[in-house]
């Protein structure tokens, strides 16, 4: 079973647009194995965001700590 959190870095471009910023220069051709982002092109600094974001929508439900009754 592939990891639900794995990003797979397809290539390396010497100058191309951030998907994410929109701004232009190296970025990595990206796919998330969970379907968030597929084949998009992504600067270091955005890979970043994208790789939180994608971690926090594929995490599971919060767990609640039991809650404590005054005796």
């Amino acid at each position: 079973m592939p990891d639900r959190h794995a990003a797979v870095i397809e290539r390396f471009n010497d100058s191309t647009t951030c998907t994410w910023c929109e701004k232009t220069g190296e970025t990595v051709t990206i796919t998330f194995t969970s379907g968030f982002l597929q084949d998009a092109a992504l600067c270091w600094k955005c890979l970043q965001k994208a790789v939180r974001v994608n971690h926090k929508q594929t995490a599971g439900p919060a767990v609640r700590p039991a809650s404590r009754e005054a005796s």
